[in-house]
């Protein structure tokens, strides 16, 4: 399963625990954002090459489902302009101030548009989008 891990080790060993037992909480973060970049995003917090310069330039809200294997993968649909696109990057929202999530993630092979067009990028899973390394 991707995401990211958030753990608590428990209570501190002053406190008492109700029925004598010890408990973790834990939450899995996915990124509920995804955008395209014509160059290194960088480190952030705020995303360089993407075009919000131009109108038509939408982030696409990823919207995740339990497949029937059970893994958890997600969807979402990137409005790009005219351009050049060779990064995938998650984030905490759909406006350039919301920070950069996750590690940016270089495409195979840039995506190249002539004209405005709309990205559906699904399957998003831990394989196919979660950080890739440059080879």
């Amino acid at each position: 399963m991707s995401g990211l891990m958030l753990g608590a080790p428990g209570p501190p060993p002053d406190v008492p625990i109700v029925g004598g037992g010890q408990g973790q909480l834990q939450a899995i973060v996915w990124p509920p954002y995804i955008g395209l970049s014509s160059s290194d995003p960088g480190l952030g917090p705020t995303a360089l090459g993407e075009p919000f310069e131009d109108p038509y330039y939408a982030r696409g809200t990823i919207k995740w489902r339990r497949e029937p294997d059970g893994e958890v993968v997600g969807g979402a649909i990137v409005r790009v302009p005219k351009g050049i696109y060779r990064f995938i990057v998650f984030f905490s929202g759909p406006r350039r101030e919301h920070p950069l999530m996750l590690p940016v993630n270089p495409m195979e092979h840039p995506m190249v548009f002539d004209r405005p067009g709309d990205v559906e990028i699904d399957p998003i899973n831990n394989l196919g989008y979660l950080q890739r390394r440059m080879q």
